[in-house]
């Protein structure tokens, strides 16, 4: 439609008109999918070297197509992605792998940390504080130290978050975030490290995963500008980043790295073109993290063999798999109306409300604190608790006693499991709701 020079100013025209409703574009002609690919670039496809014009318009940037086509901040990351880049991708391949050597002393340090305080606080010193009390006419029943921890800890959770600053409201936090800047924060990375310590120790169901996912992420956008990169190769690096930190909690470099690809998502595509660096930086982190706290690489769960399963008893999937959606929506629906009614922890100009803040906090480790009194399996992210639900026999790694007012249950029983479910559900609810830090996949999956 126009000659060769113009077509940059033609498309940038188009992606102006549609860049705030992407999926519309998805709908337009093929005429304005060709303008915006052949301008803009989309990571699939391959540039035509023989179009001089294109290849001096397409210069690694967005910005050097047109100095006109300037996307807002909200712009999501995505349609800013290069048909190429300024670095080569043996130049990527590198610094993704340095990333993961990084993230994985850093991940280890925070693991190392955490393994410390969890032991520290439920397996040193809340046994000698209670037995202390046993020979006294007030003797505090043991199931007592879970709702006091979980109550004095949500406490500070509350004082810590006011004192260090809000931080990025877990995982969604950090994808809207990352969506809004194509790179996540190095200055909030001490304070949510702090956190979500905290928040984990109390016996919240929020595990590590966005702590390591802040600090993975932050510290690969802090390497990538110390090199001469592009916005879209920055943004490549911080996913490397993102990755990394999931594949040392997962233990699986390619499920860490497809997460992290996936979880930013609300447009149908996935970062797809930074897969390979992102297995890379996951398998170096991965190794580092490994390294250094002596851990095996296994599965993270162990059962029994069994015969091969035959191939009807998929079909039971099925009613499974409406029935978990169903309480999935009713769940959000309840959550969002309990959240409506809850006092804000942000006055109307913006400003902390640090008494709500700690009330908050309070309340919700006694919630969770006595919901797991009754259900210990209940507490923490559940990823160690969940072999004891599979097994049935495995103790149960954190909580200190390891049998609440209920006394010792049958974990094979499917009455105690649906109690155990539900109950799960409850404390994600009160530990988020309590403005905890931390991640909820492993509590789900839990759950389910």
């Amino acid at each position: 439609l126009s000659p060769p020079g113009h077509r940059p100013l033609v498309a940038s025209r188009a992606v102006r008109a549609v860049h705030t409703d992407f999926l519309g574009l998805m709908k337009t002609s093929r005429l304005a999918k060709q303008l915006l690919n052949d301008a803009y670039g989309a990571p699939h496809l391959r540039l035509d070297r023989s179009d001089s014009d294109l290849t001096h318009a397409l210069d690694g940037t967005v910005e050097g197509i047109s100095p006109s086509l300037s996307f807002p901040p909200a712009t999501p990351p995505h349609m800013r992605a290069p048909l190429r880049t300024r670095a080569g991708y043996f130049h990527i391949i590198m610094i993704a792998l340095f990333v993961g050597v990084v993230c994985g002393v850093f991940a280890s340090a925070y693991k190392y940390a955490l393994d410390v305080c969890l032991r520290t606080v439920w397996m040193e010193l809340m046994p000698k504080v209670l037995s202390d009390t046993s020979t006294q006419w007030y003797a505090v029943p043991r199931w007592f130290a879970i709702p006091l921890v979980a109550s004095f800890l949500g406490l500070n959770v509350g004082l810590f978050t006011y004192m260090l600053g809000e931080q990025l409201p877990n995982l969604p936090g950090l994808v809207g975030w990352f969506h809004e800047h194509g790179s996540l924060p190095m200055d909030e990375v001490p304070s949510i490290a702090v956190v979500s310590t905290i928040s984990i120790v109390a016996g919240g169901s929020l595990g590590p995963e966005a702590a390591l996912v802040a600090i993975g992420g932050a510290l690969a956008s802090y390497i990538s500008s110390l090199f001469d990169l592009t916005k879209p190769d920055r943004l490549t690096i911080t996913l490397c980043g993102m990755g990394a930190g999931l594949a040392a909690f997962f233990g699986d470099p390619i499920g860490g790295a497809i997460f992290a690809l996936e979880v930013p998502h609300r447009y149908g595509i996935e970062y797809y073109e930074a897969f390979v660096p992102a297995v890379v930086a996951g398998l170096a982190c991965n190794m580092v993290f490994r390294m250094l706290l002596n851990l095996p690489q296994v599965a993270i769960w162990a059962f029994d063999e069994e015969p091969p399963a035959p191939p009807w008893r998929t079909i039971i999937g099925l009613p499974i798999g409406i029935l978990g959606g169903l309480i999935g929506v009713l769940y959000a629906k309840i959550f969002v109306f309990v959240q409506s009614k809850l006092p804000a922890v942000k006055t109307a100009d913006g400003a902390l409300r640090p008494r709500v803040m700690m009330l908050r906090g309070l309340f919700a480790g006694v919630i969770f604190g006595m919901i797991g009194a009754l259900v210990p399996e209940t507490l923490f992210w559940g990823e160690d608790e969940t072999q004891a639900i599979i097994d049935g026999v495995t103790k149960l790694p954190h909580v200190w006693p390891k049998t609440g007012i209920l006394g010792v249950r049958d974990r094979q029983n499917p009455g105690w499991l649906l109690i155990i479910g539900f109950s799960k559900l409850l404390a994600i609810a009160a530990t988020t709701l309590g403005d905890f830090r931390g991640g909820v996949i492993f509590s789900f999956l839990f759950s389910g």
